[in-house]
């Protein structure tokens, strides 16, 4: 059986963190690896190129795409 939870008992930060989750899940795969490699794992654009075998500008184009998209996303829910 699964409760409910009521949205008033969701702290801010809990309800901040499912919302970005929620956002990642809709943006590009590509570029939410990116994100997810630099601002959560801590990577440097030349380590995610090596990782992705990708050049290092495309990393940085990913990541400035994945923030514009999350952006503008979390930018519409308010």
């Amino acid at each position: 059986m699964q409760l409910a939870v009521e949205p008033e008992s969701v702290s801010p930060n809990r309800a901040l963190c499912i919302t970005l989750e929620d956002a990642l899940q809709r943006i590009h795969p590509k570029h939410r690896m990116v994100f997810l490699l630099f601002e959560a794992e801590g990577y440097t654009h030349s380590e995610i190129a090596s990782i992705l075998d990708i050049p290092e500008g495309t990393s940085k184009g990913w990541l400035a795409d994945a923030k514009q998209e999350l952006k503008r996303m979390l930018g519409a829910r308010k």
